[in-house]
């Protein structure tokens, strides 16, 4: 019976001895039984069972504890996800609210340019009909010189006139100033506006950093998220060190009673089948053990993942609300540079009044004392017909050359061959018209351009239209015309201007000079890069070769305004600047001690192409004896030459 006692403690003994305990990573960390063949235990066989019952549910708890934190995490992060998922709809709404601010804020631009657009044609406006009064007065002053001559008294008439000029010009002054100024309280009033629309913008700017720190509360609350989890498994470190030491000290048990296991050698041997079984069941709930704890870690590794998924999509948010801040500096320097381009309009505006002032005031001077305008001029004769296609020289030695027509065909007024200008042909009734490019007569007077490689990236065939040009005049023999707002080029008839400085020879019957859109990339490139686009048109009937030659010298500008020199340099200098210092010629006057005058007269010897060649345009027709020179309708033999006309 005492056999049988000591037989089942030793059996309870092994089968506690050789319960399994796992580390952090579920690894074993001691296994008794392997070590101990035979223990005889003091305890009682409930007792035993007890121990083993208590340390199983303790295990089992431990398990289910787990799970339940797993599970509460798994609500915390999907809790997570819903927040990142309603911050980033706010973003996007955010998003939309500054796209749509945006496209106000360019429909209100687009306003104000329509707005500066119609201010440049009522400038235009009062400009023609101040033009059109100044002639009308040159007209009266002219009348008045030969009353001067046949009678005193009527010369003093004549002074009362110019008297009266000046006060009308004193007046148009006063109408450019009042012009002046209600265009500044109008530009004041959308600066105010884009003002407001700043602050529209910085409050949306607020809002993102709202935004910003909801997302750090985010990030606030995983790194706590994380801190649980780091508790969780220091606790579960700390019992795994408990249970350690409840080894250890069963292993001094173990060592005390061996002696008494080598005594009861023999009967555990007989008990030895039994052990093994219960090693195999071990090792069955050892598998089981380790499948569950292979589960567990799955499951934290998985949590790891959402809680890492999480972490980036709070960075994603992040990244998000920095995109918008840069969106939004963006938004800020845009509106910057608008409030520059409207302060530089301004200035234009000003600088443009002012220098047609000066300008109308220096015509009303200089028709006083012009003297020889028309009269005897020199001439240039045409050679015979074997020169046609040359260069031929005139009677005071100056060179010339030729350029031949083409047809203004109805593919010309298609978009994709002449730009989106190009329908203008056909509604200026152009089309079947002979026409000559501008390039080309560029070509023949001002060679030198097109051989500078600094300059002639901006004007050859193919150019974006960056270069533009102004202050130019050239007179023609017969009557050239232009595709109304084809070109930066205008050109009227002599008829129609008869007080024009280029018209005072019988024989001018046209000219063409620049106009003032050199900021629109179009006109520019139809000026210069299209050349298979005409945009000196001449009109059916009249000569079929016309003289065409310079009045007023050409000069180069950029899209800005600055003009360019003839080496191909920026001169950071206005054109508007200059235009205060020139004559009706286009050239700077007499300076005497201006200093100032001076100075731009040293730049304008720099940017002005100045040329004395003539340039004979050839009509093609159909019936080739139109083209020579011989036809009576060619009256081309001579052409004012004459620098002091001009």
């Amino acid at each position: 019976m005492s056999n049988n006692i000591y037989s089942d403690q030793v059996n309870n003994s092994n089968l506690y001895a050789n319960k399994l305990f796992y580390g952090e990573e579920g690894e074993q960390v001691e296994n008794l039984g392997d070590q101990v063949a035979e223990k005889e235990d003091d305890k009682s066989e409930e007792d035993l069972l007890r121990d083993c019952r208590d340390e199983t549910k303790k295990a089992k708890d431990k398990l289910i504890q787990c799970k339940k934190d797993a599970v509460e995490s798994q609500r915390e992060i999907t809790k997570l996800e819903a927040e990142a998922s309603e911050l980033k709809s706010q973003v996007q709404e955010e998003r939309e609210k500054v796209e749509q601010t945006k496209n106000e804020a360019e429909a209100k631009v687009d306003k104000l340019k329509l707005q500066v657009q119609e201010e440049k044609g009522k400038v235009e406006q009062t400009k023609n009909e101040a033009k059109a009064e100044v002639d009308e007065l040159k007209l009266q002053i002219q009348e008045e010189k030969g009353k001067v001559e046949q009678t005193k008294n009527e010369a003093e008439a004549a002074k009362a006139e110019v008297d009266e000029l000046k006060l009308q010009v004193q007046e148009e002054r006063e109408k450019v100033e009042q012009t002046k100024n209600e265009a500044k309280a109008e530009v004041d009033e959308l600066k105010l506006q884009i003002q407001e629309e700043k602050g529209k913008v910085e409050q949306t700017k607020n809002e993102a950093e709202a935004a910003k720190a909801e997302v750090d509360e985010l990030k606030l609350q995983i790194q706590e998220e994380k801190g649980k989890v780091e508790q969780t498994k220091n606790e579960a470190k700390a019992e795994v060190d408990k249970l350690k030491l409840q080894i250890q000290e069963e292993k001094g048990k173990v060592e005390q009673t061996k002696n008494e296991a080598e005594a009861a050698k023999a009967e555990v041997d007989e008990l030895k089948l039994q052990v093994q079984e219960e090693r195999e069941k071990v090792e069955q709930t050892k598998n089981e053990a380790k499948a569950e704890v292979d589960k567990l870690k799955l499951q934290v590794q998985e949590e790891r993942e959402k809680v890492e998924q999480t972490k980036n999509e709070a960075e994603a948010a992040k990244e998000e609300v920095l995109r918008y801040k840069i969106e939004q500096e963006k938004e800020e320097v845009m509106q910057s540079k608008i409030e520059g381009v409207k302060e530089e309009l301004l200035k234009c505006k000003i600088n443009m009044a002012k220098a047609e002032t000066e300008w109308y005031k220096k015509a009303a001077e200089e028709c006083k004392n012009e003297k020889r305008i028309g009269t005897d001029k020199p001439s240039i004769k045409v050679g015979n017909e074997n020169d046609r296609g040359k260069h031929v020289t005139n009677e005071v030695g100056n060179e010339s050359g030729e350029i031949t027509s083409r047809e203004i065909t109805p593919d010309l007024s298609l978009p994709g061959i002449c730009g989106p200008k190009a329908t203008l042909y056909k509604s200026n009734n152009k089309i079947g018209c002979q026409g000559f490019n501008t390039s080309d007569l560029l070509k023949e007077l001002y060679p030198e351009m097109y051989s500078n490689s600094k300059i002639l990236p901006y004007i050859e065939k193919g150019s974006e239209g960056i270069y533009s040009v102004v202050n130019f005049k050239f007179a023609f023999t017969d009557t050239i015309s232009s595709a109304a707002n084809f070109g930066n080029t205008k050109c009227l008839k002599c008829i129609d201007s008869p007080r024009e400085l280029a018209c005072q020879d019988e024989k001018v019957k046209s000219f063409c000079q620049s106009g003032n859109d050199y900021a629109n990339k179009e006109l520019n490139k139809n000026f210069f890069s299209r050349e298979s686009c005409p945009d000196l048109i001449k009109d059916p009937g009249g000569a079929s070769i016309v003289k065409a030659k310079q009045v007023a010298p050409l000069i180069i500008v950029n899209n800005a305004g600055n003009m360019i020199d003839k080496e191909g340099n920026n001169t950071q200098v206005h054109y508007n600047s200059l235009k205060p210092y020139l004559k009706l010629n286009g050239k700077i006057r007499d300076c005497g001690n201006d200093q100032k005058c001076k100075d731009y007269n040293a730049i304008m010897e720099k940017v002005a192409w100045d040329s004395d060649k003539e340039v004979l345009l050839k009509a093609v027709f159909n019936n080739v004896q139109r083209t020579t020179p011989y036809s009576y309708d060619n009256e081309v033999g001579s052409f004012p030459i004459d620098n002091e006309l001009i």
